[in-house]
């Protein structure tokens, strides 16, 4: 039985979870999921632009129609208490201009500059007659009073002389009235005499009645100056108290829904608030308040459209919208489903023909040629299948062949253990009579035979790399007599283990004897050293975390022009005419870009009839 490990868990788990991510990444990208994503999020998207523009512009007309609304209610409404206050001012104008008041209060005004200078007799009989001018005045006052309703607004009206001694009084109702001290109370108001002195008519808001303390309801104070009919002095002034009913009183008929707010601004910053059928001071007003200006423009009313209202009428028109954008969306359903049948079907179909190809069904299927391009794809599948199974077939059959050949070839060649084993018994030969050169020379030609049949790496240790030129040299050695040299300087032994291109080197050996030594007609020698340089010292080639390895392989031949090095690097000199001829310098460098990188490979440093030094620029890479 065997043991299963909790390390085995985690990389089944992981392996899992690693297949199910591949999963969904290939669901994603599939057209499938695209039709859908785009179809679905195309109509998601003119379904939200559109539901958004109506939104927008329902809400903006409705606010306006709303607000426009509420503008003609207040138009209404304030036309209403335009006239009532018209009524009360218009009042108040006529006691300052009719004649008998005037007559009144200027007799008044005299009699009370004369009073000092008259005797008893007199003075008694002038009182007589001023009761029944006061009497008759008053009769004409109040019968105006009570003329055309003003009475129902207006609970108050005190015509008196500048000094208060002297006033006629009409009041709405006489049972609540007190008179003692009464033109005394109005005069210490704070605003008696700022309303007095005013131009024209001005309002200080809801105020307690001075007339009459025990008054519960605020009343709107009015004060106008009385002059005299033939000058210009000042011999009186009217009082009135208007009720705030001449505002409230015209709501009556006015159904405010339930967060409907009006409001009016009376006078210099006094602010109300229509609350329960009366009128409530407030500090500030609401913001997106509609409003209407008095024709005294010392009142402004002020309406806060409902929101409620606005919030009905928007739910009905969102219901249209989001059935607007239901469709829409409904609509890009029926479009992916249609693009579906359409396109992913008959992909699906052709995938599933590719995959019986790939199992080796090759033969034909009607069914993915439809009237349409992906109908053309799929008749192009299945003319390649045919000619898969014909190619397949015909590779059988060179099969055949070249296993018929090569029985043949087979046949005629030479077994490589018949010729290695030759030059072995050569070597055994030469040893028993003592030709040593013969017998090195047959074993290095036997190690380096071995190694051209046997070995399939492109990378190899530096030190292999090393015994070939080695096994190289020493029948090179033999056929000039000894008259050549050859030297190996490694820096450090670790670099043995670095890798380098197979038969990279011999090429360079082999160039460096023939156009190099054997050109001068005599003795030379060949040093290869190996060294390592950091990178970024100047050699013009920069790495990163890694060291460069450099291996120079230097002789004092006879030397090579720049030409000579331009035409080397390039190929277009020929290499010698042995087996390595098609393994030149240019091949070589190549073959170092090919492995390790276009900013690695040969360059050539040389000095005529001096020396030349062919320098490999590497990686410092261990072989495996």
């Amino acid at each position: 039985m065997g043991i299963f490990r909790a390390d085995d868990g985690v990389k089944m788990k992981k392996s899992s979870n690693q297949k199910g991510i591949k999963l969904i990444k290939k669901k994603l990208s599939s057209i499938r999921f695209q039709i859908v994503m785009y179809s679905m999020g195309f109509a998601i998207l003119v379904s939200a632009l559109l539901v958004s523009i109506c939104y927008f512009y329902i809400r903006a007309n409705l606010r306006r129609n709303v607000r426009e609304t509420s503008e003609s209610s207040l138009q209404l409404l304030g036309s209403e208490i335009d006239k009532s206050l018209d009524n009360a001012e218009n009042f108040a104008l006529w006691t300052t201009i009719d004649s008998t008041i005037n007559t009144y209060l200027y007799r008044m005004t005299q009699e009370a500059k004369e009073a000092d200078t008259l005797d008893a007799e007199k003075l008694k009989e002038r009182n007589a007659v001023d009761r029944r001018l006061a009497l008759s005045t008053w009769e004409h006052f109040n019968n105006e009073y009570n003329a055309m309703g003003r009475t129902r607004h207006i609970q108050r009206v005190i015509v008196s002389t500048v000094d208060g001694q002297h006033y006629l009084q009409s009041i709405q109702n006489a049972a609540i009235t007190s008179s003692q001290g009464l033109i005394g109370r109005i005069m210490s108001t704070n605003y008696f005499y700022h309303l007095l002195e005013a131009e024209d008519f001005e309002f200080y808001g809801l105020k307690n009645s001075p007339a009459n303390p025990f008054l519960t309801e605020p009343v709107i104070p009015m004060v106008r100056p009385i002059q005299s009919s033939s000058s210009s002095e000042e011999i009186g002034f009217v009082y009135m108290e208007v009720s705030p009913t001449i505002i409230t009183s015209v709501f009556s008929n006015y159904i405010l829904e339930s967060d409907e707010r009006v409001f009016i601004s009376i006078g210099r910053g006094h602010k109300y608030e229509f609350k329960d059928g009366a009128l409530s001071e407030c500090s500030t007003l609401p913001d997106d308040m509609v409003s209407y200006q008095f024709k005294n423009k010392a009142f402004t009313l002020y309406i806060l459209p409902s929101r409620r209202a606005m919030d009905i009428k928007m739910n009905y028109y969102l219901a249209i919208i989001g059935l607007i954008g239901f469709s829409i969306i409904f609509i890009g359903l029926l479009l992916w489903l249609r693009l579906d049948h359409v396109i992913s079907d008959p992909i699906t179909k052709l995938l599933y023909k590719l995959e019986k190809i790939g199992g080796g069904d090759f033969s034909r299927d009607e069914s993915i040629e439809w009237d349409t391009e992906l109908g053309a794809i799929g008749a192009g599948i299945n003319a390649l299948s045919q000619n898969v199974e014909n190619l397949m077939e015909k590779k059988v059959q060179d099969e055949k062949k070249k296993q018929e050949l090569e029985y043949q070839i087979l046949q005629s060649q030479i077994n490589p253990h018949f010729l290695y084993n030759t030059l072995n018994t050569i070597k055994w030969m030469a040893t028993i009579q003592g030709s040593d050169g013969i017998a090195d020379m047959s074993t290095a030609l036997s190690r380096l035979l071995r190694n051209i049949s046997k070995s399939k790496e492109n990378v190899i240790p530096l030190s292999k790399e090393l015994d070939l030129v080695k096994d190289y040299f020493t029948i090179m050695k033999y056929r000039y007599g000894g008259t050549i040299e050859f030297d190996i300087d490694i820096k450090d032994p670790v670099l043995l283990r670095a890798g380098v291109n197979r038969f990279s080197l011999q090429p360079i050996i082999e160039n460096a004897i023939f156009h190099g030594i054997e050109p001068k007609g005599g003795a030379g020698k060949i040093v290869v050293s190996v060294f390592l340089k950091e990178q970024g010292d100047g050699t013009g080639i920069e790495t990163q975390e890694r060291k460069l390895m450099i291996i120079e392989v230097r002789d004092d031949g006879i030397g090579m022009t720049q030409e000579q090095i331009e035409k080397t690097l390039s190929g277009e000199l020929e290499g010698a005419d042995d087996f390595f001829r098609h393994i030149g310098v240019a091949n070589v460098s190549q073959r170092i870009k090919y492995t390790f990188g276009e900013e690695y490979g040969l360059s050539i440093e040389s000095e005529v009839s001096k020396y030349t030094v062919m320098r490999f620029t590497l990686p410092y890479i261990e072989a495996e």
